[in-house]
């Protein structure tokens, strides 16, 4: 499934902001893969 180029930016912003705040929040190693997806909306 192909994923225009302005949605992989979207996506990437989500990513990018939900890792900052879950970093922040339960350190790098207080979370994983999944809750960073679940946090992303992905």
């Amino acid at each position: 499934m192909r994923v225009s180029r302005t949605q992989a930016e979207a996506n990437r912003d989500a990513v990018i902001n939900a890792a900052s705040r879950l970093f922040r929040e339960h350190g790098f190693d207080g979370i994983g893969l999944k809750d960073l997806m679940k946090g992303a909306g992905l």
